[in-house]
């Protein structure tokens, strides 16, 4: 089979996995006249390639060590000098981090109202097949929003954070090299019941109208069975970026968004997650996808919720909290631990900031009881607003996470005393995730697996007492059982001193 329709073969498995048991439930009124029916539908910025006969050329082109792309520095997108080596263009553009890069694969789904519920269940159809992506210039001069730009901007953001993975004392040479998507079209069509007479256009009254939902604004991390794992750029819709204003960013421009998505891929790699998150398909199946942002179109804002009335917090529920966390702390890490590095990103902004204390609308990231009610709950909660956090997901629960180990890590005596890189925390707290899911066990909580990133930062289970402070205000609840506040817990985890 050809590479480009082995891509093309995941893909699709990769769409079935995130769009499985996609039923979209809307609400029925007696009254018809009263009844509402909002369905998303965005428009995505066309992107088109700067160099059109390079695609053509099989010439091997060496980029220049030192090229320029833009990055978002939290208030505007600005050209930077990139210093790398081993950028190649030969069938496709690779890099020491990335096997290959392509572009232009167009899918669409088809979905249709079943008895008060929309019901996706048609593999997409394949309406382009995508193509390697080639480079010709080798000073990398390419337009921000041409294909070829894209590219390299996120090549470039890849890169960082392979790097930081490699300075990792437990590093492994031998992690896959990732497959760059760029840009996939990824449709679907919801067709709705007319009213009337008309041409079903939307505009009209006819037997049936039909509404476009294109996913944008998003990147994504996918592992795979088989074949390199991939990286997925989503295009950036128009309602979000105008006009290509160097004032609006976008997705691949943002190193810690790149960064982040490369610590989901350290972390499969390290833990082997995968196969206890989805269910897997066939040998060639997609095993995990991870998506930087919640997709908030299965949301009551925009009309219809999700088929599900209840839910149970479960292990893959509790390790997709830790691999949003393990995300964040990698990305953080790997750029200096610098505040702010999620300014202006819509959705993320001082949500995913590790530096700050606080998500949007000044909620404390606390893990306390009612936040932790909220996510054992069997009653789903509706959340409409990107912003706002939801302690159902995996974000939010993993950003709590994410903010409360940093500190512990910090305060560590061995950084304190030895300047130990906090990214080999992480990777030794990676062994230890592998190591319980090892065990076999299936009732492995989250407190268990966050106890395990403590203890990696522990001297023989005994902490700091900065360390034991940032747990009581952090993990209030936890704190009983870890640090024996409980009068009823006999199992101590840690024990205090003082530093």
């Amino acid at each position: 089979m050809p590479p480009i329709l082995r891509s093309e073969l995941l893909f699709f498995q990769i769409l079935l996995l995130l769009t499985a048991s996609c039923g979209i439930s809307i609400k029925n009124d007696q009254n018809r006249d009263d009844e509402t029916l909002q369905l998303p539908s965005n428009t995505f910025v066309q992107y088109d390639l700067d160099d059109e006969a390079c695609q053509r050329s099989s010439a091997t082109v060496r980029l220049s060590p030192v090229f320029e792309t833009y990055v978002w520095n939290g208030d505007k997108a600005v050209l930077r000098e990139h210093e790398g080596a081993g950028i190649y263009s030969t069938s496709s553009l690779s890099s020491r981090s990335v096997a290959r890069a392509i572009y232009g694969l167009y899918t669409r789904e088809t979905c249709e109202l079943q008895d008060g519920s929309f019901i996706c269940l048609d593999k997409p159809e394949i309406i382009q097949h995508s193509s390697d992506l080639r480079l010709c210039r080798p000073n990398g001069d390419y337009r921000r929003q041409s294909i070829e730009g894209i590219a390299l901007g996120s090549l470039r953001n890849i890169e960082i954070a392979y790097d930081y993975y490699r300075s990792l004392n437990d590093a492994s040479a031998q992690i896959p090299k990732l497959a760059l998507m760029l840009l996939p079209k990824v449709e679907k069509m919801y067709h709705l019941p007319g009213t009337g007479t008309g041409t079903g256009t939307g505009t009209g009254t006819g037997t049936e109208d039909e509404k476009s939902f294109v996913v944008a604004n998003n990147l994504a991390y996918v592992s795979t069975t088989r074949g390199n794992p991939f990286l997925i750029i989503y295009p950036s819709s128009n309602d979000r970026n105008p006009g290509n204003s160097l004032d609006k960013p976008n997705l691949w421009e943002s190193e810690w968004a790149i960064a982040h998505e490369y610590g989901h891929h350290v972390l499969q790699e390290h833990a082997n997650i995968a196969k206890y998150l989805s269910k897997k398909y066939s040998d060639n199946a997609s095993r995990i996808s991870s998506n930087l942002i919640y997709s908030y179109e299965k949301t009551a804002s925009n009309g219809f919720n999700l088929r599900m009335s209840s839910r149970q917090a479960s292990l893959s529920n509790h390790l997709r909290v830790v691999n949003e966390a393990f995300a964040d702390l990698f990305a953080y890490y790997s750029l200096g631990s610098r505040a702010e590095l999620t300014r202006n990103l819509p959705c993320l902004k001082q949500n995913r900031d590790l530096a700050s204390a606080f998500f949007h609308g000044d909620i404390k990231k606390i893990l306390d009881s009612k936040v932790l009610q909220t996510y054992y709950s069997t009653e789903i909660e509706k959340v409409s607003d990107c912003n706002v956090p939801n302690f159902q997901g995996e974000h939010a629960v993993g950003a709590i996470v994410a903010y409360g180990l940093n500190l512990v890590f910090q305060h560590s005596q061995a950084v304190m005393r030895n300047n130990e890189n906090l990214g080999n925390f992480l990777l030794a707290w990676a062994d230890r995730v592998k190591a319980m899911l090892d065990s076999g066990r299936s009732n492995i909580n989250l407190d268990e697996f966050i106890s395990q990133a403590i203890a990696v930062a522990s001297r023989d289970t005994y902490l700091t007492g900065k360390q034991c402070e940032i747990i009581k205000d952090i993990f209030p609840e936890w704190a009983k059982l870890w640090l024996g506040l409980d009068a009823s817990s006999m199992t101590r985890k840690f024990q205090c001193e003082s530093f």
